[in-house]
C-alpha cells in the first residue's frame, strides 16, 4: 500500500511518524520507505531529535560534545571548565548554539542511537524503580501516609508520567552520562587535580539542589544494577573458577587465525 504511494506523500508520512522508535520500525519494515528515508535522512532524524528532545536538548547537546572524541583524548582542568562554562551559558538562555539540522550527520545519528538505544531503555527500567523507592520512603500503600495517598490520588505509583516529569527524568540520566565523560574512566584521559568536592563542586554548581537529587537518584540506581550484574557473575569472574588452559587455548587460536589473515 504504502509502496504505491507517491514520493511526495511517502516523505510526509516519514516526517509524520508519532516517535523516532515508530520511525525505526518503518525503515525497517519496508524497503521502499528506507529507500526514501535515506534520501533526507539528515533532515528528517534532526526534526525528530528536536521534537523528542525538547525540554532537555541542552542536556543532550552536552552529553554530545564531552565525549572524548569531541572534547579531546585528554581531559585538563582548563578543558574541563571552559566546557562547564559554555555549558552554563547554555543552561541559563535555554538555547542550543547550533539548530540540530546545523551539527554534521555522524553527531545526529549518534544523538539519535543514544536516546533509542541507551537513554528510552533506561527510563522505562529506572521510572519503577525510583516510584517503588519512593512507595517504600512514604511506608507503602499500606502505611499510614500512602493510605493517604491512595485516598486522594488512587495509586499514585502506578501512574504515567506526564511530560514534564520525562524531562526531569531525561534531564537527570544526560547530565549523569555527561559527568561521566568529563571525570568518568573512559577512552579518554584524565589530567589534572580535581578530586573529590572538587570534581563536585564546578559540575554540580550549574544546578538546583533538586536537580542535583535527581542525578543522585539515577546514580543510585546505575550502582545498583552494576552491582547485581557482577553478584550474578561473580562465579564466572573468579579467577578460581577459571579454566584458564581452555582459555589459552581460545585466546592463542585467535592470535593464529588474525596472524594467518594478515599474512596471507
Amino acid at each position: 500500500m504504502l509502496e504505491s504511494l507517491p514520493a511526495e506523500l511517502r516523505i510526509k508520512i516519514l516526517y509524520k511518524m508519532p516517535d523516532l522508535r515508530t520511525l525505526c520500525a518503518m525503515i525497517q519494515a519496508s524497503p521502499i520507505m528506507y529507500a526514501q528515508y535515506r534520501h533526507e535522512s539528515h533532515n528528517i532524524l534532526s526534526d525528530f531529535l528536536e521534537r523528542e528532545l525538547d525540554g532537555f536538548l541542552v542536556d543532550a547537546f552536552a552529553n554530545l560534545m564531552s565525549r572524548p572524541i569531541e572534547l579531546g583524548w585528554v581531559r585538563t582542568n582548563k578543558t574541563i571548565l571552559e566546557f562547564l562554562n559554555t555549558y552554563r551559558c547554555r543552561l541559563a538562555t535555554q538555547q542550543h548554539i547550533l539548530s540540530v539540522k546545523e551539527l554534521p550527520p555522524s553527531c545526529v545519528r549518534w544523538m539519535a542511537a543514544y536516546h533509542l538505544l541507551v537513554a528510552e531503555p533506561l527510563v522505562q527500567q529506572y521510572v519503577p524503580w525510583a516510584l517503588s523507592e519512593f512507595e517504600k520512603g512514604l511506608g507503602g500503600p499500606d502505611g499510614f501516609k500512602g493510605h493517604k495517598l491512595h485516598k486522594l490520588f488512587g495509586n499514585p505509583f502506578s501512574h504515567r508520567l506526564s511530560r514534564s516529569e520525562e524531562i526531569h527524568v531525561y534531564r537527570a540520566l544526560y547530565r549523569h552520562e555527561t559527568y561521566n565523560h568529563l571525570f568518568g574512566q573512559n577512552m579518554g584521559y584524565l589530567e589534572g587535580v580535581f578530586s573529590g568536592q572538587q570534581t563536585d563542586r564546578p559540575f554540580f554548581d550549574l544546578f538546583e539542589l533538586w536537580e542535583v537529587e535527581a542525578i543522585s537518584c539515577l546514580d543510585t540506581y546505575v550502582r545498583q544494577q552494576w552491582e547485581c550484574i557482577l553478584k550474578n557473575t561473580w562465579d564466572n569472574l573468579y579467577s578460581e573458577n577459571i579454566n584458564w588452559r581452555q582459555w589459552w587455548n581460545y585466546w592463542s587460536r585467535g592470535w593464529i587465525i588474525q596472524i594467518n589473515r594478515k599474512f596471507k
